[in-house]
């Protein structure tokens, strides 16, 4: 751009010699720089901040009839998630959302969940077909038969095998898989997956430095997410870690490239550091505001990103108790929760939905009964304006 000013002062100092010269040169400045607005408009829009949502394909008709009495109402009813024409629907709908990828759960090749793994197999190959990208969230506790508060690698897995040695067969499991395929979200050419309650990890560190070694003999890698981010301080990121506060985020950032909180809730409102808010919906808003604030900060000082926490609400009241605080699935709140990180958005951020299809804790914004499209179609308002801010 300095140059851009530099040719116009000299323009305009040959103008009233030459006036032929004076209109080519003008005209060849206008054009330069119009060029210049129009590739920076194009970079900025290619690094524009990126929405990803959590997509769950564990739905069967007998689970919605068992569980009919603490699950939403979807638009499509009671529906099977290895249904071919349901995931199409699906893909549809997140794309008239704005949603540029869907982060669908996983459980690795554990062999005790050969159904879930069909049905992730099976929504895989429908989303190929589609013009969004997919990336897996990784069931840490499921995939390796483990407690979600203490997720210990060297414990079995089998007679043979310990959970850190299975991560690793997962991890080179979807390496292989997605390395080669446009379907999968990718950084830097690297296939992207996030690590659930990654939080909660126990003696890891071997087992990640194997899998990095693995990675590297093969010319393979892999960009990896960890959900961290929680009600804990910021200054342990690692909940069941004895490491000082600098050597678990020197751990982080030498083996993730972003944190993020799964699902911002808590029943406990004292967790929050929020006080005098009669409104639930208004003290989860300013709590996540200021959480936000220090894990960003934190993952920023040692060259990570932060990913965004975006939610349509939380209600899993009719799952787990009457006398929870719950926010029910709404539009004002997903707008209210956007708004929140609005202004805070960058080049490269990503945002992500909790959730597209988690009808348990009522964080869906897939349509239904109750609010038909309306969800899907603010979405989509606030990602058009996400473009109009940096595509122009």
């Amino acid at each position: 751009m300095p140059r851009v000013i530099n040719w116009l002062i000299l323009i305009f100092s040959l103008g009233k010699k030459r006036s032929f010269l004076f209109t080519a040169l003008v005209i060849g400045a206008a054009s330069i720089l119009i060029g210049y607005k129009h590739s920076n408009a194009i970079k900025n829009c290619l690094n524009r901040p990126q929405v990803g949502s959590y997509y769950y394909p564990w739905y069967t008709i007998d689970r919605w009839k068992r569980d009919e009495n603490v699950l939403g109402k979807p638009y499509l009813g009671f529906y099977d998630s290895n249904n071919e024409k349901v995931i199409d629907q699906h893909l549809r709908w997140a794309n008239q959302a704005g949603i540029d990828y869907l982060i669908y759960s996983w459980l690795g090749t554990n062999p005790k969940k050969t159904s879930e793994r069909q049905k992730s197999e099976t929504f895989i190959k429908q989303a190929q077909n589609s013009n969004l990208k997919i990336m897996p969230l990784y069931e840490t506790p499921l995939a390796l038969n483990q407690s979600p508060e203490n997720i210990d690698f060297d414990q079995e897995f089998s007679s043979n095998e310990k959970a850190g040695d299975r991560f690793i067969k997962d991890m080179l499991y979807f390496v292989e898989l997605a390395t080669d395929s446009e379907g999968f979200l990718k950084i830097n050419q690297c296939p992207r997956i996030s690590i659930y309650l990654a939080r909660n990890l126990v003696n890891s560190e071997t087992y990640f430095k194997r899998l990095k070694q693995k990675l590297a003999n093969t010319g393979r890698c892999l960009d990896l997410t960890a959900d961290v981010a929680f009600w804990g301080s910021s200054n342990k990121p690692l909940a069941r870690s004895v490491l000082s506060s600098n050597s678990q985020w020197k751990w982080l950032s030498e083996n993730f490239s972003a944190v993020y909180g799964y699902n911002m809730y808590s029943s406990d409102l004292n967790a929050y550091g929020i006080d005098n808010e009669p409104s639930f919906d208004n003290l989860f808003i300013k709590a996540k505001k200021e959480n936000q604030r220090f894990w960003k900060q934190s993952s920023n000082s040692v060259g990570m990103k932060y990913q965004y926490s975006i939610q349509p609400g939380y209600d899993d009241r009719a799952l787990r108790g009457m006398n929870r605080p719950a926010t029910p699935q709404s539009t004002e709140f997903l707008l209210r929760d956007w708004q929140r990180i609005f202004n805070s958005l960058d080049i490269g951020d990503h945002v992500l939905i909790t959730s597209f299809n988690e009808w348990y804790e009522g964080t869906a914004i897939e349509p239904s009964k109750k609010n038909g499209l309306e969800l899907i179609k603010k979405n989509k308002d606030i990602t058009n304006r996400i473009k109009d801010k940096f595509c122009k």
